[in-house]
């Protein structure tokens, strides 16, 4: 199986190829990595958060009303006519690594997740609201 980050430096490397030489390399201009807090310029900030937050591990966020996060089948909140819910994670459990990202509206994003093997679940793969989960194991909300 291919990774993302293999995917992703093979397609990187098809665009390299198929673009043109430049005469003289440009040493003045910053280099950027998936870790770098900056975004570039010439990329689009849902470019670079998907190069920041993919494949990185999440954990249920603890908030003064939740310690939990519920994983779900589709993106979205139980209305009362599907129950689409599959599990809960408690923090400080990890919930696992984020495979995808769903901007649902402009305040509403969900994450992918492939669950970690320690979550009991009904499915190996889970959406998770963004509201709940954080990447750092210890973040606190009010």
């Amino acid at each position: 199986m291919v990774t993302n980050q293999e995917a992703f430096k093979k397609y990187a490397e098809e665009l390299k190829s198929k673009t043109k030489p430049q005469d003289k390399p440009n040493s003045d201009k910053k280099t950027y990595t998936e870790f770098s807090g900056d975004i570039p310029a010439d990329v689009d900030y849902k470019t670079w958060e998907r190069l920041y937050y993919v494949n990185k591990v999440v954990y249920p966020t603890k908030r003064s009303d939740t310690d939990y996060v519920n994983l779900r089948y589709t993106p979205e909140v139980n209305d009362g006519f599907i129950d689409n819910k599959i599990g809960v994670v408690k923090w400080p459990n990890p919930v696992g690594v984020i495979k995808a990202i769903k901007d649902v509206t402009q305040n509403d994003k969900w994450y992918y997740v492939k669950l970690d093997p320690t979550v009991d679940a009904e499915d190996d793969y889970a959406w998770v609201s963004s509201k709940y989960v954080s990447l750092s194991k210890y973040a606190k909300f009010a």
